[in-house]
């Protein structure tokens, strides 16, 4: 960073950065006092400063397998680390990404996170095509419930002609 640069409250701890979210901790999923989280939105949902993201995930040798023990070992160190919100989509590595959070969220893991994956819109054919792609994710990422679905990449164009009737 060039001498003399600033950078936004919001990204140095300040008292005046820090009282702008005071959450209570009994408010936080998976709270660890080492972690940040920020209210998402308006969903009163309390989220982790720093998210898994699982559109990178290590490889095999053959570079089109994830690697998905190291993806598991990774993703429960982050939410060890206080992580609560794991972001994934439908078409990330090919599908690999869901599956993979599937596996690193069995066994418990799944209760201390919030999971969001998104449905891209180019694949819809007809508006039907949502709730059979959200399901799909849902049985691929092993929930009942995904936390925070969204449309991926959403055009306005491809909106009127992929999912409004």
């Amino acid at each position: 960073m060039a001498a003399g640069a600033m950078l936004p409250d919001s990204l140095i701890k300040t008292p005046k950065a820090e009282a702008a979210y005071k959450i209570n901790p009994k408010d936080v999923l998976n709270y660890n006092p080492k972690m940040q989280y920020r209210p998402m939105g308006r969903t009163g949902v309390n989220v982790s400063a720093l998210g898994f993201g699982m559109l990178r995930l290590p490889m095999l040798a053959d570079g089109k397998t994830v690697d998905v023990n190291q993806t598991v070992d990774m993703v429960h160190r982050a939410i060890e680390g206080g992580v609560n919100y794991i972001d994934t989509g439908r078409v990330y590595l090919g599908g690999q990404s869901e599956l993979a959070v599937g596996k690193a969220l069995a066994n418990g893991w799944r209760d201390r996170v919030y999971v969001t994956s998104k449905m891209p819109w180019w694949i819809m054919e007809r508006p039907e095509d949502f709730e059979k792609f959200f399901d799909e994710s849902r049985r691929a990422i092993g929930t009942d419930v995904i936390d925070f679905y969204h449309i991926h990449m959403i055009m306005h164009r491809g909106w009127k002609e992929k999912v409004v009737p």
